[in-house]
């Protein structure tokens, strides 16, 4: 007989079979979710690149995922490696409903990465008018210049015109 299967419910070095907050939260699995932290998974355990859950939920488009992610202690300000925010992921896979609501829960509009950029410079680059428009009505500035002296228009001109 094999020994049992002990996990960190909370990160990536979980048993192969065991499901991590953080692919639940990219999944929509929110019975699953609401499981791991019941069983005590921590909410803002960084996986490899320091990325916690909420960053997959944002990345994924998953608004019922975050929100139970932020009432249970999320940081919407959490940076990973190359320092994006869960508000980076939203703007630049176009979701304007995870955007909306890591905004209502006190994310910076004006947050930078690595590059110095924006969500605004993100959603210019994933041609994303919903959160363009989103972010602008938060005051975003529309001014800022990232690493390569670009601002989000200059952005959404080279890469997409």
């Amino acid at each position: 007989m094999s020994p049992p299967h002990y996990y960190d419910v909370s990160t990536s070095a979980c048993a192969p079979q065991a499901e991590t907050l953080h692919t639940a939260a990219a999944r929509g699995d929110l019975t699953r979710m609401r499981h791991l932290l019941a069983a005590d998974a921590n909410v803002n355990a960084p996986n490899g690149d320091n990325s916690i859950p909420l960053h997959f939920a944002a990345q994924a488009g998953q608004v019922e995922s975050a929100n139970l992610l932020l009432t249970s202690g999320a940081s919407v300000r959490a940076a990973d490696d190359a320092e994006y925010q869960p508000l980076h992921y939203a703007a630049l896979n176009g979701h304007a409903a995870v955007a909306s609501v890591l905004i209502a829960a006190g994310a910076d509009a004006d947050a930078t990465d690595r590059a110095n950029n924006t969500p605004l410079h993100h959603a210019a680059l994933a041609a994303a008018p919903e959160v363009v428009a989103l972010l602008l009505a938060q005051g975003a500035n529309v001014n800022s210049s990232n690493d390569s002296n670009r601002t989000p228009l200059a952005v959404a001109f080279i890469f997409i015109v």
